[in-house]
């Protein structure tokens, strides 16, 4: 917590800056015209990122949740492959009725 006013006029000022930096940096990124130019961008952002919150370890957690993820993009798959037997069966069944 800020001790006296002008701390916090200070620590504000510091965060207005800071958000501003960083939307800058997305700008340059979207407003990119070339491959060459995104990962231009791209670099420069992800370095900044970096030197303000060090490097990215991805943690145990994530990496189940991007499991859980494809394990719910198989389970889909497997629903719609299960739907196309399910005609099948029901064809024979058609023709074992007529």
């Amino acid at each position: 917590m800020a001790h006296t006013h002008k701390t916090a006029q200070i620590k504000a000022r510091i965060a207005e800056q800071a958000r501003q930096e960083e939307e800058a940096r997305l700008a340059r990124v979207s407003s990119a015209r070339t491959r060459s130019e995104r990962a231009q961008a791209l670099t420069s952002l992800r370095s900044h990122q970096q030197q303000e919150c060090g490097p990215h370890v991805p943690d145990e957690d994530a990496d189940e949740d991007d499991n859980a993820g494809a394990d719910k993009d198989a389970g889909d798959d497997a629903d719609d492959k299960a739907g196309e037997e399910g005609g099948g069966h029901e064809k024979s069944d058609e023709e074992g009725g007529n």
